[in-house]
């Protein structure tokens, strides 16, 4: 529909009119009910007491990890040392399977042992299998649905050359490993010393081994 001239001024009266009605209507909502300043995060947040402490999770210092054949040579100097850590016998059908698996669960574990920090005692309170657990959930975390047993965690533990670990005898003690999640030392490249044949020596167990009785000695 054309329009002329007079209604088109008609038209943008009205609509100005219109416009200074909602300006006004706003203006009374202002005056009214106010509007809340917000105030910047930083000014809201109270200040820390003094000497108060804020403890974070400190992200280990990264190392460079060992290669594939290195990794195959760490194990190697492992299970010389420490044979019944090896999961599979040389011959059966189902040895080199055996073998494959287990070379990926140390693989991954030696990786999540390298993130952990280094205790300068033994945790006794926590099993070889419950930080195998631990490792296990790390790598789900990240993508990877590699199940890590005891076996392979202990040789990662061993193979790192860094961390300190309780070996199992004839006297009741047992495997245990010296991490800590979130404190500790930092991991260390001592993996190379491993790879030269220089392994960290065990921690003595708390159980001792019976002295001798002087009634059993012969003369």
């Amino acid at each position: 529909m054309k329009m002329n001239l007079a209604e088109l001024e008609a038209l943008v009266v009205e609509q100005g009119r219109r416009l200074a009605l909602a300006e006004s209507d706003i203006t009374a909502l202002k005056a009214n009910q106010g509007f809340r300043k917000v105030t910047p995060l930083a000014a809201s947040v109270a200040a820390e007491p003094e000497g108060a402490r804020i403890t974070l999770s400190i992200e280990r210092a990264k190392i460079a990890l060992p290669n594939e054949d290195e990794l195959r040579k760490l194990l190697d100097v492992v299970f010389g040392t420490y044979p019944t850590l090896r999961p599979w016998t040389h011959g059966s059908s189902y040895a080199f399977q055996d073998e494959q698996n287990f070379t990926r669960q140390f693989s991954a574990a030696f990786g999540y042992v390298s993130s952990q920090g280094r205790a300068d005692e033994i945790d006794m309170k926590h099993s070889v299998s419950w930080w195998a657990d631990q490792a296990s959930d790390w790598l789900r975390h990240r993508g990877d649905r590699t199940d890590i047993g005891g076996a392979a965690f202990l040789a990662a533990c061993v193979a790192a050359g860094d961390v300190a670990f309780q070996r199992s005898d004839q006297f009741g003690n047992v495997w245990a490993v010296g991490l800590a999640s979130w404190e500790g030392r930092k991991a260390t490249e001592a993996w190379r010393n491993v790879l030269c044949g220089e392994l960290r020596r065990p921690v003595p167990g708390i159980h001792k081994a019976p002295e001798r009785s002087s009634l059993s000695v012969r003369r």
